[in-house]
């Protein structure tokens, strides 16, 4: 038998570690990468930026982004990490308008709040929130993830709670507002956005966003 050369064995032996490489590319579990095909549009982290301020930005939710990314809890972000802003998301939850059918039995039971302007002021009005827990009540302008501080306010003991802030001067007279409610210790947020038509501020849309549970100890 004629002995197989030096350049054949070498050969074999490249042929041999590529078939194995190949097998294991199939195998082994790929990196998570965005795919814009299931992105509406792809964000980049900067320095200031959490993931309920983008949510926020995109009329989405911490959960959806979370998973678009497989991002996982406390969801820490780096400057300069790009995020999938998943397709198909909502851009929240419609709000019955003047002359629909109430939800049988009467009215809801879920937390919710209002906000009405005059001038430079804005007075927010909750109902069902629980009792005794405290919130910041905060401002975005559409397209810009930075929020306006409005005012804080601990709800009493009943289920309603009413008061009334004044208005960065950035605030007042803008087209689209929305307006914020975030539970200081559990992080879970309630926001209104409102269009001004005819010099009245309307609700165009509400949603909710939790990422904090509360836990027994």
């Amino acid at each position: 038998m004629k002995p197989i050369s030096r350049t054949s064995k070498i050969s074999v032996i490249w042929i041999s570690l590529i078939l194995v490489l190949a097998f294991f590319a199939t195998v082994l579990p790929q990196p998570a990468n965005i795919k814009a095909a299931n992105c509406a549009a792809t964000y980049t982290v900067v320095s200031g930026d959490t993931l309920s301020a983008i949510a926020l930005k995109y009329n989405t939710t911490i959960q959806a982004i979370a998973a678009a990314n497989n991002l996982k809890e406390p969801y820490t972000l780096t400057i300069g990490q790009k995020l999938c802003i998943p397709a198909g998301t909502t851009s929240g939850t419609p709000v019955s308008t003047p002359g629909s059918t109430p939800a049988p039995g009467g009215s809801s039971t879920k937390p919710s709040f209002s906000a009405t302007f005059s001038g430079r002021f804005v007075t927010i009005k909750t109902t069902n929130y629980p009792k005794k827990n405290f919130y910041s009540v905060n401002a975005f302008l559409p397209g810009k993830p930075n929020k306006y501080i409005v005012g804080y306010f601990k709800t009493p003991q009943s289920s309603t709670m009413q008061q009334t802030y004044q208005l960065h001067k950035d605030l007042r007279n803008v087209r689209n507002l929305t307006i914020c409610l975030k539970n200081r210790v559990y992080d879970n947020v309630q926001c209104n956005r409102y269009s001004l038509q005819d010099g009245i501020y309307n609700l165009v849309f509400s949603w909710n966003i939790t990422y904090t549970v509360e836990r027994n100890k």
